[in-house]
């Protein structure tokens, strides 16, 4: 099961990462916490989100700070002109892989949540490195993301015509952690998702 943090630099997502991995530990679920590899040669990204997603233990909840079928749609489209997901400039093999990638991440149903506090927060990098062209094309990448999560939030899965679980973090509101959290547990209660079982 996986659930994905996804969202611009400077929105929280490493922070609402640890914490929901202390929390949901706390209610008795197995967790891990993973990291998108960020940009890698197009081949290299899709063979690691098809292992990835081949490789789930079943039992396991895995938390990721980004994951590249979304954050790739925004990063490399607009600061590369290249989605390698999509994209029909690539050879045949590495298509078909990224095809397969996509099918098994619908599958999958993750529970996605969308870091987004104010543009002002977010566009404030302070000294915090930056991978090249983001803060040039801040406002423009914060835009594609937002335009990217609405239309999954208001699209349906093709397999089975359910709606993306999609819910909006802003940790500069007061008690938002909490909903978010209690989100979480109602979709994990939802499907019966396992707990550790007691010695």
């Amino acid at each position: 099961m996986m659930i994905v943090i996804e969202g611009m630099d400077n929105s929280g997502k490493t922070t609402l990462q640890r914490q929901l991995q202390s929390l949901l530990g706390g209610e008795g679920y197995i967790t891990v916490s993973k990291k998108s590899p960020g940009p890698l040669p197009g081949e290299e990204l899709v063979d690691w989100t098809h292992q990835e997603l081949t490789e789930m233990k079943p039992g396991e909840l895995v938390i990721y700070d980004r994951f590249p079928i979304i954050s790739e749609t925004v990063y490399g489209t607009e600061l590369r002109n290249f989605n390698v997901f999509l994209s029909p400039r690539v050879p045949e093999e590495t298509r078909e892989k990224a095809k397969e990638a996509v099918d098994l991440f619908h599958r999958n149903g993750p529970l996605i949540i969308y870091c987004r506090p104010s543009k002002d927060t977010i566009i404030e990098f302070d000294q915090r490195d930056q991978m090249e062209g983001v803060k040039e094309n801040a406002s423009d990448l914060l835009t594609q993301y937002d335009d990217l999560i609405m239309e999954m939030a208001s699209s349906k899965d093709p397999h089975d015509n359910s709606a993306w679980n999609i819910i909006f973090y802003d940790y500069e509101l007061p008690g938002h952690l909490y909903q978010v959290l209690q989100w979480v547990l109602r979709n994990l209660e939802r499907i019966n998702f396992p707990k550790k079982e007691l010695s």
